[in-house]
């Protein structure tokens, strides 16, 4: 699907505060690393590592919820090289416009310009880093929603990361919203009894693995 022929849907409420976050870096950075929001690339990298523990890879399709600059499709590359189909979605059509252009000659890959509630198609597994950074008026009823609407689609799993209130860090960074794990892993618990979560990476981060149940 070719990315110049869509619209990015912003005009969702949810949508609204993550967007204008997302078009302010854009404008003060263009479509490069600093206007996704990341301290730097060594600690994404740190968090994508994680997510290699979700389960084997190997001639899946994976879906990538809030995509950015494709930049794990980049990772999985180094790690899988030759045997992965792969979509990324994002609500920024300039994003997704930089991600397609850095992957044109990759027929592997597609970007698509939308946010993930609008993606029904099944998959194998789905990954979604710093998409929930920025909060919502309720929060955690957010992350549910969405967490169940990954579950209905991941017929393997999926692994999402969080920033985390529980650290030793004294800063935070205004702009996101810290959560609390225990509170994460409850909801987890709440659609599916196979749950994995990793707080032992990042002083400020943790991951949740979700499996579906059979």
């Amino acid at each position: 699907m070719d990315w110049r022929s869509r619209e990015s849907q912003i005009d969702d409420p949810e949508h609204t505060r993550v967007a204008a976050f997302y078009q302010n870096n854009i404008r003060l950075s263009g479509s490069s690393f600093p206007s996704l929001g990341w301290y730097n690339p060594q600690t994404q990298r740190v968090r994508f590592e994680v997510f290699m523990l979700l389960g084997a890879l190997q001639g899946s399709t994976v879906l990538d919820a809030g995509c950015g600059l494709g930049d794990f499709y980049a990772f999985l590359l180094e790690k899988h090289s030759n045997d992965l189909c792969y979509v990324g979605l994002d609500l920024m059509p300039q994003f997704i416009a930089r991600a397609a252009e850095r992957f044109a000659a990759d027929s592997r890959a597609r970007f698509v310009p939308q946010s993930w509630e609008q993606w029904q198609s099944p998959v194998d597994w789905i990954f979604s880093s710093g998409a929930f950074n920025l909060g919502q008026p309720e929060p955690y009823a957010y992350v549910r929603k969405h967490l169940l609407h990954f579950l209905t689609l991941a017929r393997r799993g999926m692994a999402v990361n969080f920033l985390s209130n529980s650290t030793t860090a004294t800063q935070r960074d205004p702009n996101f919203f810290y959560y609390d794990p225990a509170e994460i892993l409850r909801l987890a618990l709440d659609l599916t009894p196979h749950v994995v979560l990793h707080h032992d990476y990042l002083p400020n981060d943790f991951t949740v693995f979700l499996y579906p149940s059979f």
